[in-house]
């Protein structure tokens, strides 16, 4: 009674990670086969044969059929519940549940459901708590917020597209406020969630570039010390300012707005490499 094993074949190896994910998929595949019932706790057993000069024989033979098919369902139902598990699983729970369904699968449910439970809100709760901050890539960021929806997803928790757009935008820093409140105006619902990381990572690269244009436009401080001959007192410095000559401003200024096709080309791979670390498959 081999049969269903091609539907076998869907169903993931279950090494004690996506206890609900494995379990909807056993249930589905041993339905499929007829023979999940025997996992009913509640299930009724089979009566004993008739004694007496009363009993009947085509009655008995019945009974004795039933027997022969629960036997059989019960070891194909056991069959494929342990070829599911990993050799480590099996080692520790098949190996010990004396051949039967009901005990392997309560076991497993005792051992892997609560604590999938536990891990599911750990998950939630540091998906909830994640912010960005200042200071620090938000490709860098973006990837390890990545990681914890995708490892939510794994767990059979999967985010709405439109959920996870507006989640990112409120864990933006502090400092991108302005930028936060026009990503959440109206005007940008449209925006999929593609296009908001290439909003972000614009914006990061505009603040870069204005944080050095800043730092470039500063005057610099140069000590000038005068000591008269003969004064043996502390020596007078001041400070006067350096500035740095704009012969070259108008060469500068198309330096700075003009990009060429190979820079710009650039800046699309990386935004492209950016949105594909949010990779959410609906």
């Amino acid at each position: 009674m081999d049969h269903g094993a091609s539907n076998f074949q869907k169903v993931y190896e279950f090494d004690g990670f996506n206890y609900t994910g494995w379990v909807d998929k056993m249930k589905f595949l041993l339905i499929s086969l007829k023979v999940f019932y025997v996992l009913d706790p509640n299930l009724s057993p089979i009566p004993e044969d008739p004694l007496g000069e009363k009993a009947d024989v085509k009655v008995i033979t019945d009974l004795e059929k039933q027997r022969i098919l629960r036997k059989e369902d019960e070891a194909l139902c056991y069959k494929y519940i342990k070829k599911s598990l990993s050799e480590r699983l099996c080692d520790l729970y098949a190996l010990r549940s004396n051949n039967d369904p009901r005990l392997l699968w309560k076991t497993l449910e005792i051992n892997f459901k609560d604590k999938e439970h536990m891990r599911n809100k750990h998950l939630i709760g540091r998906f909830l708590t994640f912010r960005m901050a200042d200071g620090k890539p938000m490709r860098e960021q973006a990837q390890e917020l990545n990681i914890i929806v995708q490892k939510l997803k794994d767990n059979s928790i999967v985010i709405p597209k439109a959920f996870l757009r507006v989640a990112l935008i409120t864990k933006l820093p502090p400092s991108w406020k302005i930028f936060t409140e026009r990503m959440m105006s109206n005007k940008y619902d449209h925006l999929s969630l593609r296009d908001l990381m290439k909003q972000i990572y614009a914006e990061e690269r505009a603040r870069i570039g204005k944080a050095k244009q800043s730092m470039s436009a500063r005057p610099r401080l140069v000590k000038n010390t005068k000591t008269t001959p003969g004064d043996h007192g502390p020596s007078k410095t001041k400070l006067r300012v350096k500035n740095k000559p704009t012969n070259n401003f108008k060469k500068i200024a198309r330096h700075c707005n003009v990009r060429s096709a190979e820079a710009m080309n650039a800046i699309d791979a990386e935004i492209d490499d950016l949105v594909a670390l949010v990779n959410i498959r609906m």
